[in-house]
């Protein structure tokens, strides 16, 4: 009696490895990472869009039928030792040793951004430097290649008022709208700048403009302060803004508005536009409000919005779904495909929240001491589909059965549909979660299929991948950091950054990790082999 599938081993592991992919191509898009090339790569934003529309999605589904899987066969108190073993102390341990480093690596990385000169010049104060670039025949219009902002945004994000004054003389359009359609007027409030609001309040911006996922700009005002914290160094700035930097801001832009009402005119709307949208404002008021801070000396912590985790925010989701899985087994709950409709609606009411920072493709990512509401509900939807999964003989054969048609449509069907309609709620709600399950119970099927018997490299690559993706970001932002003046395609740099990252990550789990106590917690006790040839395993008790 085995706890494991060595096709679902696989897959488990192939998906950790997916989200050091995606993390290698962020830094080609306008994704909120520390490091960002000059120009983008439509091909890799598009790998990252794709695989961040279900892989963590599909991660859930696995540890929901593993977990079905040991608690059959080995009980429920047995279940929670290992799951306390090999996901609270690696959240504890990586959180004190692997995320300090990371924090450190991304301050560097925000202190040394190879931007274009002109944006760099704004986002640094050098008027004379911006003066002699549009002297000498600069466009006031420019639009960087990686985020897709005019300097207007970049001057506005920057609450660099000088800047906006000499782009506006220079016939800069400052109502002009970025990629997701946020105006400089969107980016002054929402992140506090309060000398580039007033310039743009009384020089012309329109207030009235819709961004692509319908907020208002004055929308921003009673947004979560902690959230436009967290994101303000991952989307171009030199420095993180502070919370207080944030709500100081906020506050010069409210007394300025109540001290001049002439600049705040009818049309400058701050509720939503439907009963849709004041549903979902309700519920992203209520889940930032300041009932929620609690203050660690004179610092103020949000426990939901507040960035504590990082890329190790699914162990901690992981942990809550957990607590509910174990409070129903112990209520004697028993999964039975009747009880698919509850993890869909989970999922559904999931979805219908999504879009921290508006609409997106994927799910949400939060990094708090408390999980979303609204994304634990939907992650809880797709971690109880994989319960059931297991528990479900017949299910397991229509997936086995079906997967190349599930993959295809999801594929070429339910991606491009998703993407297309990616700013409409309710569509949505709908094909974004299809696309996230059709894709993990294709894969699913795909390595049933083509993994048929146990591998020795495909076992070590799958006990490789925990720690791969524990340690892999600092590794990842330093490479990116190291490539971003190297006068080579984005794809060399990309396939550099992949290999490098995983020469030292596999090579740090072979010789340092896995046959320590820390490979034992990650995926069980190993022993060497007195034969040089082979590895043996043992069986963790």
């Amino acid at each position: 009696m085995t706890d494991r599938r060595s096709d679902l081993d696989a897959l488990r592991g192939a998906a950790m490895i997916l989200g050091i992919v995606l993390h290698t191509c962020a830094s080609f898009m306008g994704f909120p990472w520390s490091v960002h090339e000059q120009q983008s790569n439509t091909i890799l934003a598009l790998l990252c869009v794709w695989i961040h529309g279900f892989r963590m999605p599909l991660f859930f589904m696995l540890s929901g039928f593993f977990t079905q899987l040991v608690y059959e066969q080995r009980g429920l108190k047995k279940l929670m030792q290992q799951r306390f073993e090999r996901i609270a102390i690696p959240l504890v341990l990586a959180s004190l040793f692997i995320l300090p480093l990371n924090n450190f690596v991304l301050q560097r990385a925000a202190a040394s951004r190879h931007r274009e000169p002109v944006i760099e010049a704004i986002v640094r104060g050098d008027i004379d430097f911006l003066k002699s670039w549009l002297l000498s025949g600069g466009d006031p219009n420019h639009e960087d290649g990686i985020f897709f902002r005019r300097l207007v945004s970049w001057a506005s994000l920057s609450d660099n008022a000088a800047a906006l004054r000499l782009l506006r003389e220079n016939q800069a359009d400052i109502n002009a709208q970025d990629s997701t359609g946020n105006t400089p007027l969107h980016l002054a409030i929402y992140f506090g700048s309060a000398d580039a609001f007033e310039f743009l309040i009384t020089h012309g911006a329109d207030p009235s403009i819709l961004s692509k996922s319908r907020h208002y700009p004055l929308e921003g005002i009673s947004a979560s302060a902690f959230l436009a914290s967290d994101i303000s160094e991952l989307i171009g700035l030199t420095e993180k803004r502070s919370v207080n930097e944030v709500q100081r801001g906020r506050a010069h832009i409210r007394d300025f508005l109540t001290q001049h009402p002439e600049a705040s005119p009818q049309n400058l709307t701050t509720g939503p536009q439907n009963i849709i949208d004041t549903v979902v404002s309700l519920y992203w008021s209520a889940r930032s409000s300041d009932r929620f801070v609690v203050h660690i000396g004179n610092t103020p912590f949000h426990l939901l919005d507040s960035e504590l985790f990082d890329h190790l925010w699914f162990l901690n989701f992981l942990l809550w779904i957990l607590l509910v899985y174990t409070a129903l087994i112990a209520m004697k709950w028993k999964p039975a495909p009747k009880h698919l409709g509850y993890a869909a609606i989970c999922t559904l009411a999931g979805q219908f929240f999504m879009g921290t920072f508006g609409a997106g493709f994927g799910p949400d990512t939060e990094l708090g001491l408390l999980p979303g509401p609204h994304l634990l509900m939907y992650y809880a939807g797709f971690f109880f589909l994989g319960v059931i999964m297991k528990g479900s003989e017949p299910i397991q054969k229509w997936v086995e059965k079906h997967w190349r048609w599930i993959l295809l449509v999801s594929l070429f069907i339910l991606f491009p549909a998703a993407l297309a309609t990616l700013y409409h709620r309710l569509i949505a709600l709908i094909l974004q979660p299809l696309f996230a399950c059709g894709m993990s119970l294709g894969t699913i099927g795909l390595f049933h299929h083509y993994v048929k018997t146990p591998s020795k490299k495909l076992r070590w690559l799958a006990d490789s991948s925990y720690w791969l993706y524990l340690a892999h970001v600092p590794i990842v932002m330093m490479a990116q950091l190291l490539v971003t003046t190297w006068s080579i395609s984005s794809w060399a740099k990309f396939l550099f950054v992949l290999g490098i990252s995983h020469f030292i990550l596999l090579v740090s789990y072979q010789w340092l990790i896995r046959y320590s106590w820390v490979g034992r917690l990650l995926h069980g006790p190993k022993q060497v082999s007195t034969q040089a040839s082979t590895i043996s395993t043992v069986k963790p008790s």
